[in-house]
Parts: C-alpha cells; structure tokens; sequence
C-alpha cells in the first residue's frame, strides 16, 4: 500500500509489481500527484504508447484502476475514474529506471 499525503508525490509502479497483487495507492490526488509506469525491458515503448498499453480503467464500483493489457496492476482507492479524467492526469511511462 501507498500512501500519498500532502503535497505533490510520484508513484512509480512498473513490472515488478504482481498483478495478483496489485498496488493499492490511497489518498491519490489526481491534481497534484502524478503516476508513472516503468515498462518491462521487452516491450518497446513506442508499441505500449500506440497499443494503449497502459491505461487508466476502473472496476466494479468505479474505483480507479491502472491497467498493463487488460491486467490491474494500480488501485487507486478513494479514486474514481471520472475524476482522473475529468483532470487530465497523465500517466508517464518510462522504458527503463533512471
């Protein structure tokens, strides 16, 4: 679990997380905070950027979610959807750690 805070933070989640173990981020500003995805070194980023590889999507109750393909890797709790959207947050994706 992530917890934010106050203040502007950046959360890096990428390809060591478990999608059968998602990050749970909580107290996400979708103002302030931004996100950013660090690719798995196989995939190319101008594939996962023209693919819509990594996206905001939600689940049932329409908490926020962070999909990798059709996985969860990301739950934004007390977030929804709309709300990233209606903000512009961007995801930032990076194809390796620097």
């Amino acid at each position: 679990m992530v917890i934010t805070g106050n203040g502007a933070d950046t959360v890096n989640v990428g390809y060591w997380v478990n999608p059968e173990d998602p990050v749970r981020i909580t107290d996400f500003d979708a103002v302030e905070d931004a996100i950013v995805f660090t690719l798995y070194p196989d995939i190319v980023m101008a594939e996962a950027v023209s693919e819509d590889f990594v996206k905001f999507g939600e689940d049932e109750d329409g908490t926020a979610t962070l999909l990798v393909g059709k996985q969860v890797f990301t739950y934004f709790e007390n977030t929804k959807l709309s709300n990233l959207q209606a903000n512009n947050t961007p995801i930032v994706i990076h194809d390796r750690l620097s």
